[in-house]
C-alpha cells in the first residue's frame, strides 16, 4: 500500500460499513424472522419430518450469527472516523512544516544580504542571532514532521484495518443471504447450511482477528502520542533560563543592533561593506 492516506477511497469504506451495519440491523430485525416464519408456512415444513425443527435451529443460529456480527460492527465502528481525521491532521501539520520552511530559508545566513551589504558588530551580532532563531526554526520543522508522519501512518493503519473488516462484513452478509433464502423457501439442506456454517466461522474468525489488529491499531496510536510528546518536549535548540528554569525561544538579543546609526568613520556598529 501507499505510503500516503487516500481520503477518498477511506470515505467509501466507511461508507460501506455504515451501510453493512445498516444491513445487518435489518436482517436481524425483520429479514430473518421473516425467512423464518416463510419457512415454516410452506408445506415442506409439513411434510418432511423433522423439517420444521432444522428450519427453527437454523433460524435461532442466524439470529445469534447476526447479533454477534451487529455488535461487533458496532464495536469497530466507534473509531471509523479516527483515520480520516489523522489523515487530516497530518495535511496540516504538513502545512506547518512548509510554513517553518519558508521562514527559515528566508534568514538563511548564507542568503541573507545583511552580512553582504553591512559590516561592524550590531552587522556581526544580527548574523547569530539569526544563525540562532534558525535552529529553533529548523527544530519546530522536525515536530511538525514528526507529527505528520505518525499520524499518516497510523492513519494508514486504520485504512488497512477498516478496509478487512468491510471485506469479512461482505462475505459474512452474502453467506447469510444464501441462506435465508433456503428457510424462506422451507429448504435448508445439509450442504447449503454446511457451506452457511463453513463461511460464517471463517468469517466470524477473521472478524474476530481485525478486532486484535484494533488493539494493535491503538497500540500504535499510542507508541506515536509518546514518540511526538517526546519530540514536542526536546529542547535543544531553545534556551532556558538559569534562574526559572523555564524553555523560552531564543533572545532576538536586538539591543546588539538596533543602533540604525550609520557614519562612514569605521568604527560604528552598522557601515556598509566596502567590498561589496
Amino acid at each position: 500500500m501507499s505510503n500516503e492516506f487516500d481520503s477518498a477511497a477511506y470515505q467509501q469504506i466507511w461508507d460501506k460499513l455504515v451501510g453493512y451495519a445498516q444491513d445487518v440491523d435489518t436482517l436481524f430485525a425483520q429479514s430473518a424472522p421473516n425467512a423464518i416464519n416463510d419457512g415454516l408456512n410452506t408445506l415442506y415444513a409439513d411434510w418432511i419430518p423433522g423439517l420444521a425443527n432444522l428450519i427453527k435451529t437454523a433460524g435461532r443460529k442466524m439470529l445469534q450469527a447476526l447479533k454477534w456480527l451487529w455488535e461487533k460492527i458496532m464495536d469497530l465502528l466507534e473509531g471509523v472516523a479516527a483515520p480520516l481525521f489523522m489523515a487530516q491532521r497530518a495535511f496540516e501539520w504538513s502545512d506547518a512544516k512548509g510554513a517553518f520552511a519558508d521562514i527559515s530559508s528566508a534568514i538563511n545566513p548564507d542568503l541573507l544580504l545583511a552580512p553582504k551589504e553591512w559590516k561592524g558588530d550590531a552587522a556581526d551580532e544580527y548574523v547569530k542571532t539569526v544563525g540562532s532563531q534558525r535552529t529553533a526554526i529548523g527544530k519546530m520543522e522536525e515536530i511538525c514532521e514528526t507529527c505528520r508522519n505518525h499520524l499518516i501512518a497510523a492513519a494508514i493503519a486504520g485504512f488497512v484495518l477498516y478496509a478487512g473488516v468491510a471485506s469479512v462484513v461482505a462475505q459474512f452478509l452474502t453467506a447469510v443471504a444464501v441462506e435465508l433464502g433456503l428457510i424462506a423457501a422451507g429448504f435448508t439442506a445439509a450442504g447449503g447450511f454446511a457451506a452457511f456454517w463453513a463461511t460464517t466461522g471463517i468469517t466470524a474468525a477473521e472478524l474476530s482477528a481485525a478486532a486484535g489488529v484494533a488493539v494493535v491499531f491503538v497500540g500504535d496510536q499510542t507508541k506515536a502520542w509518546n514518540d511526538i510528546d517526546a519530540a514536542a518536549n526536546n529542547n535543544s535548540g531553545f534556551q532556558k533560563d538559569p534562574d526559572s528554569g523555564a524553555v523560552n525561544w531564543p533572545d532576538p538579543n536586538t539591543k546588539y543592533f538596533d543602533d540604525a546609526s550609520v557614519d562612514d568613520d569605521n568604527e560604528s556598529k552598522w557601515r556598509l561593506n566596502p567590498d561589496k
